[in-house]
Order: structure tokens, then C-alpha cells, then sequence
């Protein structure tokens, strides 16, 4: 079984916590060929723990690396879309944190660059590889519920955890964001992608929200929002990063029934009295999601959420900065 070899850019939390322990799980899959970082710091750090890598202070020079067969960028936002086109600009495969770019504009580059490379993109949205949603979408597409009227999400989080020098919102870059929406953006496109990957694109969007409650921080901080589908579908959203993360829930309302996660089980309970529970367990979801990207690297599934999904996200994103700014109901413009 052929490795594929990896240069990583941006080596910082989210490898430490995430994407090394799941690489290094799958040592028959994946080699980390080379790093490329600004710090001392993370030099000495990656280095320590893969000696036979090669350092980077420049992630242009890394990327012509020709050992290199993917580049995985873990930048900040603002970075995500300009690395990744240098990648895809010197023949590699692309794996890339989300959102994979700071606006829609910048997405829309990436997307032109990957087209003209003619190699692959695969963003690091763990939640569209979650059993549960491919359990709502079976739900859905085979009418278990009849047609669907109704949907509540609601993920409320400590994103900023005092004296926890692992807590994501303690990150500079996070606390005072050069990119829209805040933690919104950054942390909200899980469950936007989420939905979108099981009730398709919304048409309308009008949302409410909470900011500057926090001074330490910039941007969206709690957020309300509707949005409407095509028929007769709504959809209610909230999400903060600021709110105990305790009785979040996720319901599907359909005309014969209602579906809803409970620890790990979606439960169906039907007009007529039928109960069901189907289990939706991961594990841990990031081992899951690169042991599918080296099936997608290596053509053996097709990718399932694209850089054009990822470019709706981001204008579904855009379309609730815009209801916020006008107060009013937005049709959003793909």
C-alpha cells in the first residue's frame, strides 16, 4: 500500500490536538515527509517528534518539495486560501482546514486554482463524515418522517476555556480575527456544513445575534437564526462559542414523525406510536476522517464535501452577516 507523503503547514494546536494523533494512528497510510512553521518553537517541537522531516520558515519553498504528495494547510483563516493555491500551484493535492478561505472571493480563487491544477482539494470538515448525518439524510430521503417541516439545531460551547492553554479560543489570531463574523465563521461552518450536507441549501436567511458582550473578543459571539428551503422547509440555528455547552440538541420535525439525537442515538418516533433507535457512535471522529482521505487521495471514494460546498457555506455565512447588518430577511444569492 503506497504512502502518501504530507508537508504540513501551520503545525499549532489543531495538529496537536486533532490531525498528528490521528496521522500518527495511520503510520501505513501516512508519512510526514516535512513542516513548515515561523517559530523556534514549533522547529524544535515538530522536529523532536519526526527527525527525518524537513523544516520550512517558507511554505513556498516547501511546497515544490517534490517528495511531497499533499500539503495540508492548518493556517489561520486569513492564510488558508493563499497557501492552498501555492500548493495546488506546484502539482500536490491539498488537504485544508476549514473554512477554506476568509470570504467568498478568496473561495472562489481557490476553486479557479484547483480547476487549472486538476488535482484534489479536500477540506477538514469533520462533522459531514458523522454517522448521524448520513442516518438523517436515509431518514430523509426515504420519507421515514413524510416531508420534513421542521428542523431545530442548536450547539452552544465553551470555546475559550481560562487557564487552558489547549482551549482553541485562547488563540491570538481567534480573539482578534482579521476575518468575518468572528468565532461564527470559524467555528459555526461545522454546523452549517452539517445541515447543508443533509437538507441542501437554504433560499432565505434571517438571524439575530449577540456582540461586543465580550470585550476581549471581536465578532458574532451568540447567534440566532431561520432559514427557509425550497417547499415548505424551516430551519431554526443557534450557536455560541460563549454559552455552557449543556442540552444542545438537534430535532427533525416531518409530517409522520420526529427525529432526534440523544447521546449517541438518533430517535424516531412516528405519529402512529413506532419508536426507533439507531446508534451513530464515531469514535473519534478525526481518525475516521483521514482514514477517508486516503481513500479520497487515492481515488477509491469520491470526495463528498467539495470546495463548491464549501463556497456555499461561506455565502450561506455571508447572507447571516448581511441579515444582521440590514435587521431584515435575506435571499441568498449563490
Amino acid at each position: 500500500m503506497k504512502k502518501i507523503k504530507l508537508g504540513v503547514v501551520g503545525p499549532g494546536l489543531i495538529w496537536e490536538r486533532e490531525h498528528k494523533p490521528a496521522i500518527n494512528k495511520l503510520k501505513d497510510l501516512f508519512e510526514v515527509n516535512a513542516f513548515c512553521a515561523t517559530s523556534e518553537r514549533s522547529k524544535n517541537k515538530v522536529m523532536k517528534e519526526f527527525p527525518v522531516a524537513t523544516f520550512f520558515l517558507d511554505y513556498k519553498e516547501m511546497v515544490k518539495k517534490p517528495e511531497i504528495d499533499a500539503v495540508v494547510v492548518l493556517t489561520p483563516i486569513r492564510l488558508n486560501a493563499t497557501v492552498a493555491i501555492a500548493a495546488l500551484e506546484a502539482n500536490k493535492d491539498v488537504i485544508l482546514e476549514k473554512p477554506m478561505a476568509a470570504n467568498s472571493l478568496e473561495a472562489k480563487e481557490l476553486m479557479k486554482a484547483e480547476k487549472i491544477a486538476k488535482k484534489k482539494v479536500i477540506i477538514l470538515e469533520q462533522n459531514v463524515f458523522m454517522k448521524q448525518k448520513d442516518e438523517f439524510k436515509n431518514i430523509i430521503e426515504n420519507k421515514i418522517l413524510g416531508d420534513i417541516i421542521f428542523y431545530e439545531l442548536l450547539i452552544h460551547q465553551f470555546l475559550c476555556e481560562e487557564g487552558n492553554e489547549l482551549s482553541y479560543g485562547n488563540i491570538e489570531w481567534r480573539k482578534n480575527p482579521d476575518f468575518q463574523l468572528g468565532t461564527l465563521y470559524d467555528s459555526g461552518i461545522h454546523e452549517i456544513a452539517l445541515l447543508s450536507s443533509i437538507f441542501g441549501r437554504p433560499e432565505y436567511v434571517y438571524a439575530t445575534a449577540t456582540d461586543n458582550y465580550r470585550k476581549d473578543y471581536g465578532g458574532i459571539e451568540s447567534l440566532a437564526a431561520l432559514f427557509e428551503y425550497a417547499g415548505y422547509l424551516k430551519g431554526f440555528y443557534s450557536h455560541s462559542s460563549f454559552l455552557l455547552n449543556k442540552r444542545n440538541y438537534f430535532n427533525i420535525r416531518g409530517t409522520e414523525g420526529l427525529a432526534y439525537i440523544e447521546g449517541h442515538k438518533i430517535i424516531i418516533e412516528k405519529n402512529n406510536g413506532y419508536k426507533e433507535e439507531k446508534e451513530v457512535f464515531d469514535g473519534i471522529i478525526h481518525d475516521k476522517m483521514w482514514a477517508k482521505i486516503y481513500e479520497m487521495i487515492t481515488d477509491k471514494i469520491r470526495i463528498d464535501y467539495t470546495t463548491a460546498n464549501s463556497y456555499d457555506d461561506i455565502i450561506t455565512l455571508e447572507s447571516i452577516g448581511e441579515s444582521l447588518k440590514k435587521s431584515d430577511r435575506i435571499k441568498i444569492s449563490y
